[in-house]
């Protein structure tokens, strides 16, 4: 059902009143004409089955009937008997290859476009919808791995959409049966004209995954007795903007219809009510406007409209607020706006474009692409994949304050009725930084074409990327997820990080690349021996896994040393630390390290780092200051030792089993908390 080209449609009203008409296609045409889908498709399948005079004419009325209502299932079914007709129109085709798209049908559909292509070779749609259904599978190949489900609490057996996040709960369109109101039905669809309805979260459930309370009319204020739908609030809640059909006399043309056009209207909310809605300035009688979008400072207006000038179909527009009402209306232009309809505008806290487009390359269709502004131009709209577009109609997102986390609309099979509302956990954009930095760790530069790998641990795929001449690197990954993120290059020592993605967007912390420089010492964190004992421990063995990849990455010499705390004779101490030192070297001599490269000195306890006089004087944690394992670099060879991991082999976008790398590869990426943006 698609309920949303209901309140992007004109709507009419027919001078027939409400007279039954017989069974003839004469009369089933009037009512097509008059958009009275639902009317007529009983009508139509009536003169089909019994064969009646007009059969043929009933098909194409009937394909297009279903196609209207959203039923692709029957539309495909009648648009593949009608193009064997003789004589037939050749936008029949075209729409075939449409309904096809939807089904997820792409190599049928192709073949409808280029007929029609054929047929009316000065139509651009043929060709350019042609090649959609090529370049689908590059969409198909590389979907990310969003999270969406329905949101049972609030959808109906009928259409909601357009959700809208206020005060406590959510504001959105549906054409369910509005309590202590009168509901006319509507003859397009059979179901009651549209109108708001408001539920409440719960607030026990976590943003991604929501609930609500059973959904009431929001404001007899707001509902009128035809159209009201697609609604935006300002800034502080108080004031809303919403589209709105209004039945009202008018000129007829020459089939008796009146035109009703689609207008803005606005309310504000005083004294605990909302007023009693007005129009805007940029309303019109011979065009509709409609599905308006704030600015984050409310004052640009973003909305749709059929108004001529265009580039077909539905375009967005923009106009800013004037000292009275609003200025002159701006198309967006053809980076945005196509041949087809582009509608449900959404602008996000961060000034991104959200909207609904049936004319860019997507999986059929209205598909969500968003677009930014740069130097005061749009950016090629981004198409956001599945499984939040699917191949019927994705339109209507929002976003929840904060988070990457919001609702959007679907009629998607599977929902509870027709237009649904689904919950959405976006990715989630992860930015950092690689810098080239001096023993110092405080002198740094940028490090450009330092490369990065960020290991997804759900997935265990590794995604690598390449650093800007800023040394910066950013990625889209999954929410609630965990990642190790690791940046690389020849000639320095690697660093790395692990993080836990929770909803927001987020910067890690700077990686520090330092070049290998005799005299450096590293503490090595997580070496522990059992007491009075120097044999490696399973839980050792990670950190030195990581001395090894170290060995095998830089040209360098090392000693590794063993430090004990006061408690404990000087001799004994000495011992033991040897003992210790020299058990992690043969360690790491066992996993191929040179021996020539790394030597063991144990120090006892005559290098503390906290100074214990008399020795019971620290406390336990200085004790485990002292007791620690070092690793001190004594040359840099000038020739470096083949690396297990050639950097120039990787390239920006390269994505990569996990067990394509060694397996310490990863090891030591520590948890560090994100800088939230």
């Amino acid at each position: 059902m698609k309920s949303k080209y209901l309140i992007l449609a004109l709507a009419f009203l027919t001078a027939w009143g409400s007279q039954t008409f017989g069974q003839s296609i004469k009369k089933a045409d009037k009512r097509v004409t008059f958009y009275e889908y639902a009317v007529a498709i009983p009508v139509l399948e009536n003169i089909i089955a019994k064969n009646k005079e007009g059969k043929q004419e009933a098909m194409v009325l009937l394909a297009d009937c279903y196609r209207l209502i959203g039923d692709e299932e029957n539309a495909a079914g009648m648009y593949g008997r009608i193009i064997s007709l003789d004589s037939i129109d050749p936008i029949n085709h075209y729409y075939y290859g449409q309904v096809l798209r939807t089904l997820g049908k792409y190599q049928e559909a192709k073949e409808q476009f280029l007929t029609y292509a054929k047929l009316v070779p000065d139509d651009p749609k043929g060709p350019l919808f042609a090649e959609y259904c090529e370049e689908i599978y590059s969409l198909l190949s590389t979907a990310p791995e969003n999270k969406v489900h329905n949101i049972s609490s609030i959808n109906s057996e009928n259409s909601e959409f357009s959700p809208v996040i206020y005060k406590d709960g959510v504001l959105f369109s549906s054409d369910r049966k509005l309590k202590k109101y009168l509901n006319p039905i509507y003859d397009w669809t059979g179901a009651p004209y549209l109108n708001f309805f408001f539920a409440t979260a719960d607030s026990s459930r976590p943003s991604y995954d929501p609930s609500y309370t059973e959904a009431e009319g929001f404001s007899n204020k707001l509902n009128d007795e035809y159209h009201d739908g697609t609604a935006v609030l300002n800034i502080t809640g108080d004031v809303i903007y919403f589209t709105r059909t209004i039945k009202k006399k008018g000129e007829k043309d020459e089939d008796n219809i009146i035109t009703y056009r689609l207008k803005i209207y606005t309310s504000e909310f005083a004294d605990g009510k909302w007023t009693k809605a007005k129009p805007i300035t940029l309303n019109s009688d011979t065009y509709s406007i409609g599905h308006p979008a704030l600015s984050t400072d409310d004052n640009k207006l973003y909305f749709v409209s059929d108004m001529p000038g265009g580039f077909g179909g539905t375009d967005l527009y923009i106009s800013e607020r004037a000292e009275e009402g609003w200025g002159e209306p701006r198309n967006l232009g053809p980076v945005i706006n196509t041949p087809e309809n582009e509608m449900f505008p959404y602008i996000h806290k961060d000034g991104t474009l959200y909207f609904a487009s049936a004319g860019h390359l997507g999986y059929g269709g209205l598909d969500i692409f968003f677009s930014k502004k740069e130097n005061d131009v749009w950016s090629e709209p981004v198409n956001m994949m599945a499984p939040l577009n699917s191949s019927y109609d994705d339109f209507g997102i929002t976003f929840m304050p904060g988070l990457n986390i919001g609702l959007f609309s679907s009629n998607r099979p599977g929902g509870s009725g027709k237009d649904d509302i689904y919950a959405f956990e976006g990715l989630i954009t992860v930015k950092g930084k690689v810098l080239a930095c001096d023993d110092s760790g405080i002198d740094c530069i940028p490090l450009a074409n330092a490369t990065v790998f960020v290991l997804d641990k759900s997935t265990n795929k590794v995604n690598v990327l390449k650093t800007d001449l800023a040394g910066h690197y950013e990625l889209e990954v999954s929410p609630r997820s965990e990642y190790s993120i690791k940046a690389s290059k020849e000639g320095y020592f690697s660093d790395c990080s692990s993080i836990k993605v929770g909803n927001k967007y987020f910067t890690v912390r700077d990686l520090i690349l330092e070049k290998p420089k005799a005299g450096k010492v590293f503490t090595v964190d997580n070496i522990y021996y059992d007491f009075d004992k120097s044999f490696i421990r399973e839980d050792a063995k990670p950190a030195l896994n990581n001395l090894v990849r170290i060995m095998q990455e830089n040209p360098i010499t090392v000693e590794l040393s063993s430090h004990t705390d006061c408690r404990g004779s000087d001799e004994y101490n000495m011992k033991l630390s040897q003992r210790r030192a020299q058990a992690a070297v043969d360690y790491i001599i066992e996993q191929g390290v040179n021996t020539s490269r790394i030597t063991a000195k144990g120090y006892g306890e005559s290098k503390p780092v906290v100074i214990c006089s008399p020795c019971l004087s620290c406390t336990e944690e200085e004790h485990q200051l002292n007791r620690r394992t070092e690793f001190k670099i004594i040359s840099v060879t000038p020739e470096p030792p083949p690396r297990e991991i050639d950097e120039s082999k990787y390239l920006n976008g390269d994505l990569f089993n996990q067990d394509y790398f060694p397996k310490s590869f990863f090891e030591g990426c520590n948890f560090s908390e994100p800088l939230d943006n």
